[in-house]
């Protein structure tokens, strides 16, 4: 039996980079998304 495979975009959200822009870990955050944006903020 042949698996089918769905690609979709995807973006781990792991990095320096958010504890950088002020995020903590374990932080309750929102993604909204826009037309070719995504806006992550801390709830």
């Amino acid at each position: 039996m042949r698996r089918k495979i769905n690609l979709s975009p995807s973006c781990p959200l792991f990095s320096c980079w958010l504890q950088q822009a002020g995020f903590e870990v374990n932080e309750k955050i929102r993604i909204r998304v826009m037309q070719g944006c995504l806006v992550i903020t801390a709830e």
